[in-house]
């Protein structure tokens, strides 16, 4: 009896370790904010609701009478990171948040720059768990990458929210210029236009 029971236990254990494998992570976001991914080799991830919150925001800046701009952020955290991935700036006519157009025609289903310290595009960052920051904007990019491959958007008291799925690869670096890397990720975001 006890050498089925170790033999179950032992072809249970087989079947999990096999579907857990560092190459492909595909979670089921459930509609969720998440990210999975590695940074220096190591997995990290953060999903809305276990052990931490999601959420977005805008930062609207008139330009003058007739125009604004706007940067959009998606942030999610962990026990022991908060990540937030960044999108800005889009300059539109009007005051006040983007139309509605503008808004989904800047995160089109595409791959976008990495931000650094010499070109625009998505921002990456994160505070680790001493509260130092990481980012993108601190350093070189020369191979990074955010694809979008998913946009959704839906409305709700009068505001957009888009959901974003992609993937990226980047360098984060802090302010005395120590590095690390994020690759293999999996995205899904929420962007809010105000």
């Amino acid at each position: 009896m006890k050498k089925i029971i170790f033999i179950l236990i032992s072809v249970a254990m087989v079947l999990y370790l096999g579907s857990c494998t560092k190459e492909t992570v595909d979670p089921d976001l459930e509609g969720k904010s998440a990210f999975y991914g590695f940074l220096d080799g190591y997995s990290v991830s953060c999903l809305e609701g276990q052990y931490g919150t999601a959420g977005s925001g805008a930062l609207i800046f008139p330009i003058d009478s007739d125009s604004s701009m706007a940067s959009y952020t998606s942030y999610m955290s962990n026990q022991n990171m908060t990540l937030t991935i960044s999108r800005g700036i889009l300059r539109y006519n009007g005051i006040g948040g983007a139309s509605t157009s503008d808004f989904k025609a800047y995160f089109p289903v595409t791959t976008l720059a990495i931000a650094d310290t010499a070109k625009p595009g998505m921002q990456v960052g994160y505070i680790d768990y001493r509260g130092e920051s990481w980012s993108t904007n601190w350093g070189p990019q020369s191979d990074s990458y955010f694809k979008i491959t998913k946009a959704e958007s839906s409305s709700a008291l009068a505001k957009i929210t888009l959901a974003v799925e992609g993937e990226f690869k980047c360098r984060v670096y802090n302010k005395k210029g120590n590095m690390h890397v994020l690759k293999g990720t999996q995205f899904k975001g929420k962007f809010t236009n105000l």
